[in-house]
């Protein structure tokens, strides 16, 4: 249930700003008047870039690592693609970026989570622009305290633009992703593994694979604990109680398996290209093939199906939800609206400053959202004003 608090977005504009409440079923088109993109950073900043990773620290900072640019002073044309090891920090109280060290390897396209005790485990990618033959195992650590990187064990395959994403228990699960395989000509391989990190003890452990391989993968942790994977192919939900388990044997020789099934299909709409963001309620919504709807976990066959953009969402497409139930989404090269997963109501608001590609929408403490990446532009912020 929404309370009131639930409904309110307190954002800041210089050191104090207004409180804008969103309620009723008009809350997208009372909020989108308040909508207000800023410039945050300059063009020199490190942090214009793709293909970095882009994390919400737990004291409300932001970490940009790695990723990928053009060196547009190249004298070839149009540029020359280069891959980044820097790192910095955005605070979002001065609207500064500093930087904090550089990872041990230069990576693109790889993923990064903010592990329960604040660090950030980043993993994979890839250290040549667009070359899966240089996909990566290996993985390394940032630590918050100190402003320091460091290797870590690496994943038992390499791989880069795979699902990753944090679970119950503090472990972390990566699935899927695309890898160069090991002959001439190099030819992608797609994945379907899984493994898991255990900070603990600093370890990969190898769990049930996925139903299909997926050489793009997203994942959100739901309500229940469960992991939704959501791809190029297909979309399915993971159970990681049944996952880390090995195949139970036959109950004779004569008997086949009892059933073993870590996945379970998400079978409504076109999940195939879809894009999910998880919900206050535990369920997730997915948008395919411009057709939207919330996913249950409870009953992922039958999903609530709202009503659809009322333009087409034309890619790269980026979401993330709000403190007040709705969901903020961008498409296109400016492109942005609200949804309300109760009554399946997209609302426009002010597109933003710069056009981008596949960049980070990141909902930080204090309710405002950074866009980051996704070209060599400067980051911008979305306030309410």
């Amino acid at each position: 249930m929404k309370t009131l608090l639930g409904w309110m977005l307190v954002l800041l504009v210089g050191c104090s700003g207004p409180l804008v409440a969103a309620n009723g079923p008009d809350a997208g088109s009372d909020l989108a008047v308040h909508a207000h993109w800023a410039v945050v950073g300059t063009q020199t900043t490190n942090a214009h870039r793709y293909n970095q990773s882009a994390t919400v620290l737990s004291d409300g900072r932001v970490l940009v690592a790695g990723g990928e640019a053009w060196d547009l002073s190249a004298s070839s044309s149009p540029g020359t693609g280069t891959v980044r090891a820097g790192a910095e920090t955005f605070d979002p109280a001065t609207r500064v970026w500093t930087p904090t060290g550089s990872l041990r390897i230069a990576r693109g396209s790889h993923r990064a989570t903010l592990l329960a005790d604040g660090r950030v485990l980043v993993t994979g990618g890839e250290n040549v622009p667009h070359s899966s033959w240089t996909a990566l195992d290996s993985a390394e650590i940032y630590d918050p305290s100190n402003a320091t990187w460091r290797l870590t064990t690496p994943m038992t395959r390499s791989r880069m633009n795979h699902a990753q994403v944090l679970l119950a228990d503090g472990r972390v699960l990566v699935a899927g992703g695309t890898r160069g395989a090991d002959r001439v000509p190099v030819v992608d391989e797609y994945l379907a593994t899984v493994e898991v990190f255990d900070p603990a003890t600093e370890t990969w452990t190898t769990w049930a694979s996925l139903s299909e391989i997926e050489p793009r993968a997203d994942a959100l942790r739901l309500g229940d604990g469960r992991v939704l994977i959501t791809g190029l192919f297909h979309a399915e939900i993971y159970d990681p109680s049944i996952g880390s388990q090995p195949p139970p044997p036959p109950a004779s020789p004569y008997s086949a398996p009892r059933p073993y099934q870590p996945q379970q299909e998400v079978t409504c709409g076109e999940p195939g290209v879809g894009h999910a963001t998880g919900l206050e309620t535990g369920s997730a919504h997915i948008l395919s093939l411009q057709m939207s709807f919330v996913v249950d976990p409870t009953d992922p066959v039958n999903c609530r199906s709202l009503l659809g953009p009322p333009a087409v969402m034309t890619g790269p497409l980026a979401s993330v939800a709000l403190p007040n139930g709705l969901v903020l989404f961008t498409f296109g090269t400016r492109d942005a609206s609200l949804l309300d997963p109760e009554t399946g109501v997209f609302t426009s608001i002010a597109p933003r400053i710069y056009p981008r590609g596949r960049s980070h929408l990141l909902l930080l403490h204090d309710g405002r959202v950074l866009v980051t990446g996704g070209d060599d532009v400067p980051s911008e912020i979305l306030e309410w004003r």
